[in-house]
This record gives structure tokens, C-alpha cells and sequence, in this order.
């Protein structure tokens, strides 16, 4: 292999590859596009396309690494036919998969794939761009334990139909050969992974350390409030769910329940003091009372800066 690079966040080593593998990691403290929370596990490999007509991997890290115009917006790596980049730690989270606090997000390793149109109009540069981005995240699947490939649209928030995005688009539609792009680069993935875990001499050498995460407990109403851009009062387990749409600022380091017990297990890392999110509900459980976002996470209301007064309560 003609290049080697040590990846930070990815165990393992420098991984070696056949094309360049550049670094331009964002500072920490850029939380719109650094969260800087730690994976969770098990780990997902999740891939994009970048729907830009006129990009390569190069301007899509410096994009990125300039702040995203202001989103809300990571991924940790992009390419295209001739490098990748990382942007993000491997072991940290990137907010790309639209799927809240779901296991696109806390779980991914997610990749930005060229779009571009002289390059998907060139067989050999098409071509080029699939082996590239398959090999280097079959790759790094070998070193996160990752069995398998899979989509964004294989994630997004609740899969409600409006809020699907219908990426990697060109992997998706594209046909070569009588086959579909998906396809190719889901055997070109799994051949990378296969050759890395030879490499890696024992595929046990590379074991997670994070607690395992359950998936959040999203209740059926959520989707419905969601296509509707608000939140509306709803019956919720012998409870009322409060409609209250607001920000939330974390007074102490609180985790996210899968339901509403301080026994119930968590659902990715804890919130951070001094962080903050949206919070979609309100409900009293248990004679305390939680706030319910709309990625399905409990948090525990005693433990965030403000209060909400509910009509009836006092």
C-alpha cells in the first residue's frame, strides 16, 4: 500500500490504503460541527452522497472545517475518486444521519461520497470514486467491527416519509453494467473489510470499550407532530404528553433514558452540563416529571437549568 495514515479515534494503528488519506480535524469547542460526544456501540457504517453537482473531497472538508455555513452538520470523512479526508475523530459523534438521538448519529461512521457530475459522466472516474469510498470504509469497518454497509436513508429521523432523504442518491439510482451502484460498492466494502481483518491478524485485536446504547423509544405520535413542524398535547402511559417546543440548557450531567425510570437504561452518552437541546413534551411519570424529545429520549426534568409551570400542577 502506497500511503499510511493514523486515523485519529480509529484503534488499530496507521491504516494503509492505495490512495491518500489527509487529515484536517476540526477544533474542538466547533459543536455544530464537532459535538464532541463520545460513539456509542456497536458502531454503524453509514454512507452519504453530498448532492453537490460540483464538488470533490477537498472542498467538501474545507466546507465543513469553515463551519457549514452555520448548520448544525458533520461527517467524519468525504471522497472522491482520487483521496479522502477526515474531518472528525472516528471515535466521536457526527450529526449527519437524521435520526436525532438514533444510532446513525451516536453509533455511525459517516462518509460524504462525491457527487460531482463530469465525474459520475466518467465511467472510469465513476468507477474510481465507488472503489475509493468502499475501500476505505470497509476498512475502517474492520477496525470498528462493523459487519455491514449501509445508507442514510437506512437511518433517518422516526422514517417518516417526509423527513427521509434519499441518499447516497447516486449510488442508489445508478446503473453499470446491468447492476445497481449500490451493489458494487456494498461488494467493493465488504472485499476492503474482509483484506483489512486479514490484516489485522486476529479480528478480536480491535474490541469496543463504550457501553452499549439501546435504540430510543420513539412513541407513534411523534411522527405525526413532526410532518406537522410542532408538537400537540397527546395521551402517553397513563400520562398527558405536554406539548412544549423549547430549549433546554442541561444544569448538571444527566443521561437520556429509552423511559421514564432512573433505572431505565440509557440512550447514548449522558448530556453535558451546560449543553442544551430541544425539547418537544413534557410529561409527569413516577411523580417526577421528564421532558421527551423528539428523537424518543427521556430526560429527567430535576436536572436541567429551567422549569416549565403546567396549568393544574400548583
Amino acid at each position: 500500500m502506497a500511503f499510511s495514515t493514523a486515523v485519529p479515534g480509529l484503534p488499530g494503528g496507521p491504516l494503509a490504503t492505495e490512495y491518500p488519506v489527509h487529515l484536517k480535524i476540526l477544533p474542538e469547542g466547533m459543536t455544530q460541527n464537532r459535538p464532541g460526544i463520545p460513539a456509542s456501540t456497536p458502531r454503524r457504517s453509514v454512507q452519504h452522497g453530498n448532492g453537490n453537482p460540483n464538488s470533490a473531497a477537498a472542498s467538501e472538508a474545507q466546507y465543513l472545517f469553515n463551519g457549514a455555513e452555520g448548520r448544525q452538520a458533520s461527517y467524519h470523512s468525504t471522497c472522491d475518486d482520487k483521496e479522502c479526508w477526515v474531518m472528525i475523530p472516528a471515535d466521536e459523534v457526527t450529526w449527519q444521519a437524521a435520526d436525532g438521538g438514533g444510532p446513525g448519529n451516536m453509533n455511525g461512521f459517516s462518509c460524504e461520497m462525491i457527487e460531482d457530475e463530469n465525474l459520475w459522466a466518467d465511467p472510469g472516474r465513476r468507477n474510481r470514486v465507488i472503489t475509493v469510498t468502499a475501500d476505505f470504509m470497509g476498512r475502517v469497518a474492520a477496525r470498528l467491527n462493523i459487519d455491514k454497509p449501509e445508507q442514510h436513508r437506512d437511518f433517518n429521523f422516526n422514517n417518516v416519509p417526509s423527513e427521509r432523504h434519499d441518499c447516497p442518491n447516486k449510488l442508489r439510482y445508478t446503473m453499470i453494467g446491468g447492476r445497481l451502484a449500490w451493489d458494487i460498492y456494498a461488494d467493493r466494502w465488504h472485499a476492503a473489510r474482509s483484506d483489512e481483518r486479514k490484516r489485522m491478524g486476529s479480528p478480536g485485536q480491535v474490541t469496543p470499550t463504550d457501553p452499549a446504547f439501546v435504540p430510543p423509544d420513539v412513541p407513534n405520535f411523534v411522527g405525526e407532530d413532526v410532518m406537522r413542524g410542532y408538537p400537540s398535547d397527546h395521551p402517553f402511559k397513563n400520562t398527558t404528553a405536554f406539548a412544549c417546543l423549547r430549549q433546554w440548557t442541561v444544569k448538571t450531567t444527566t443521561p437520556r433514558r429509552h423511559t421514564s425510570s432512573a433505572k431505565a437504561q440509557e440512550v447514548g452518552p449522558p448530556l453535558e452540563a451546560g449543553s442544551t437541546f430541544p425539547g418537544w413534551y413534557i410529561f409527569k411519570s413516577g411523580g417526577n416529571w421528564w421532558v421527551l424529545t423528539k428523537g424518543g429520549t427521556r430526560v429527567a426534568m430535576s436536572d436541567l437549568v429551567e422549569q416549565v409551570t403546567v396549568r393544574g400542577t400548583r
